[in-house]
């Protein structure tokens, strides 16, 4: 397994759904905004490689890496749920022309509430 560790945070009111979900966003995104880059290097993660999702109520899955392709812009069917798995699936755009989508597909392996503190 690489080193390579991937953290994406939900935004609120987000839900993880039994069976699966997909996250879309963009390569690049916005400077300053909290999106900026977060797909960026979707296209160095392999098989194996571990995707951290936190909701927004703390929680914490783990994801293990299972697939990684391209895919037409309309092949909607790598948003569907994979029978006998709970999975994760990542879509962004291609680099450098856009016309393509990266696709991460991920299966949760653990899933653990995360306490956090607040110091003011």
């Amino acid at each position: 397994m690489s080193a390579k560790r991937t953290i994406l945070a939900l935004l609120s009111g987000a839900l993880l759904i039994g069976g699966g979900v997909t996250l879309v966003g963009h390569r690049l995104g916005y400077p300053a905004y909290p999106s900026f880059l977060a797909f960026w290097d979707l296209d160095v993660l392999e098989n194996g490689d571990e995707i951290f999702v936190e909701d927004s109520e703390g929680k914490e899955y783990t994801y293990r890496v299972f697939s990684n392709l391209v895919v037409n812009p309309s092949d909607l069917w790598v948003t569907q749920p994979v029978p006998g798995k709970n999975i994760v699936t990542l879509r962004t755009c291609t680099l450098p022309d856009y016309s393509q989508r990266l696709i991460v597909q991920a299966e949760l392996v653990d899933e653990a509430y995360t306490r956090r503190w607040v110091i003011s």
